[in-house]
């Protein structure tokens, strides 16, 4: 059975997409017969009408790509206004580094952004209006989302602030708490860039009536940590708090000794009314109070920094896509937000082009986030039959194994770890610089019962992905397997702070109790 026929047939179809699509739409759409009316479309028809327009619409605009050394922008939005973002972000990525002080240019990888044209195309397939915007960071790419359709400056702002993010995990080995990183993505993403320097400081409008007067919870805001449930008008109230605190500590009474200190306290652990007392001898109350002075007073653009911008902006090579490298952009982009859309997008894209082995194996990781191990392996193992040195394919089949043997000791799950440990050996061997699959190796030691061997691994991939919650996790539980219960209680608490899924959390959460219990039983599985 070809790759095609075994996603096909686990998607349970004997038509094709398109004939389905007719049947579904002759289903809900047959007329209705209304008093006083003509025959009219039922309401269910015209839903589906809008909604296949909305969708239709996405992956069927004049979508381009401006690829530069640094950005890979895929947008439908017109040529002029493409190249003003790509030329903003090229500018801005030189000041932020010198904003953030990176003496020396670290090796950044190629961000991939989706710019979308129209704000309802976002709306439609992310499923949400709480923001316009979204850095989606994972151990193979970083992919930056733009649903705004507000030309120039607020795009501008929304692209750098999710860029700061990448900026800030890719660059610092330490872990920036919620507030600290969403804050400073604010603050550097409004940096006014001149002809002599970089004014940093601006209090945006929209912001500054919000913020004057207002009592703010300090223990509350320095203990958020996720925002998947929050109403719109928290989030709002989250950000201004995060980037009033960050402006207060680079523009207020403070040195940036105090501040370094105050945050690598929180870095190794300290609660936050010992970090307070330890580098400000203060306590949260009393900052609180200092914060609302503050408040009241505060003055716009009250830092420069001496720059030099460079002489020209480095121009991007442009290309039109094609539909089907529309649909595997698309899909990649969306596959967190709207992973069932992602799918029928990449099923579709394999009716035209079943040899897309990109799409084939991101395919089969949609599945597996989506907890559908079964069809993940089947069609990883298809993939990899037909194509067995694909480095991704191979990668994706020894994390399904792996994922079917966490925490089993038995002969069984020995053999198939030693099978997937081959299968990372060879994708590494071609593509070194994959992370995945050197985390991959480190999960393999690790459920062989080798922990001194898998934390080798683990710490070559945190490296390079300090900020990766499931990194985290697996460096705290080995440290905690080998009995570094220092290290173990770091990265621990580290995993719970940044963890979204509530898996991680719950994982470190209990790891972190056998710790206490000096326990040494085995690792928890997700």
């Amino acid at each position: 059975m070809s790759v095609l026929n075994s996603i096909l047939a686990m998607q349970g179809r004997t038509k094709t997409l398109k004939q389905m699509y007719n049947s579904f739409k002759l289903l809900l759409c047959e007329p209705t017969k209304m008093p006083h009316a003509k025959w009219q479309l039922s309401s269910s028809c015209i839903i589906l009408f809008i909604c296949s327009l909305s969708f239709a619409a996405v992956e069927d605009n004049a979508w381009c790509r401006y690829e530069s050394a640094y950005f890979e922008l895929s947008t439908d939005l017109k040529a002029e206004r493409a190249l003003h973002l790509h030329n903003f972000l090229e500018q801005f990525r030189v000041a932020a580094q010198v904003a953030l002080e990176l003496q020396d240019e670290p090796p950044l990888e190629r961000v991939q952004i989706i710019a979308f044209r129209r704000q309802r195309d976002f709306k439609t397939l992310t499923g949400t209006s709480k923001y316009i915007g979204f850095m989606q960071p994972s151990l193979t790419q970083s992919i930056l989302v733009l649903g705004t359709s507000k030309p120039g400056a607020l795009r501008n702002r929304v692209a750098a602030h999710e860029y700061v993010h990448y900026l800030m995990r890719k660059t610092s080995q330490d872990f920036h708490p919620m507030w600290y990183e969403e804050g400073m993505a604010g603050y550097l993403s409004t940096l006014k860039i001149g002809r002599k320097g970089i004014v940093l400081g601006e209090v945006p409008e929209n912001m500054f009536n919000n913020i004057v007067g207002r009592d703010i919870d300090l223990e509350q805001l320095l203990s958020e940590n996720s925002q998947s449930r929050w109403s719109q008008r928290k989030t709002r109230k989250f950000y201004e708090e995060a980037w009033l605190l960050v402006h207060y500590f680079r523009h207020g009474p403070h040195t940036q000794d105090q501040v370094n200190n105050f945050l690598q306290q929180i870095n190794n652990g300290a609660d936050n009314e010992t970090a307070f007392r330890e580098s400000f001898s203060t306590n949260i109350r009393n900052m609180e109070k200092a914060l609302a002075v503050y408040a009241r007073r505060i003055r716009p653009f009250q830092q420069s920094i001496a720059y030099t911008p460079p002489a020209s902006t480095p121009q991007p090579d442009t290309r039109c896509l094609s539909p089907y490298e529309v649909r595997a952009t698309l899909g990649r982009a969306m596959q967190v937000h709207n992973p069932d859309w992602a799918i029928k997008l990449l099923v579709k894209q394999l009716s035209h082009h079943p040899q897309d082995l990109s799409a084939l194996t991101h395919l089969s990781e949609i599945y597996a986030s989506t907890g559908d191990s079964d069809k993940a392996i089947r069609l990883a193992e298809a993939t990899l039959d037909k194509y067995p040195n694909h480095p991704s394919s191979q990668i994706q089949l020894a994390n399904m194994i792996v994922s079917t043997c966490l925490a089993k000791r038995s002969d069984v799950c020995f053999k198939k770890l030693k099978f997937a440990q081959n299968l990372y050996r060879k994708a590494l061997r071609n593509t070194p610089e994959r992370i995945d699959g050197v985390f991959g190796m480190g999960m393999t030691q690790l459920f062989m019962g080798r922990p001194g061997e898998a934390i080798k691994y683990f710490q070559v991939a945190y490296l390079r992905a300090p900020w990766a919650p499931i990194l985290n996790f697996y460096l705290g539980e080995t440290y905690r397997e080998i009995g570094d219960e220092l290290n173990a209680r770091l990265y621990l608490s580290r995993a719970n702070y940044w963890a979204i899924q509530p898996g991680i959390q719950q994982l470190s959460a209990r790891a972190y109790a056998l710790l206490q219990n000096k326990s040494r039983s085995g690792p928890p599985s997700l």
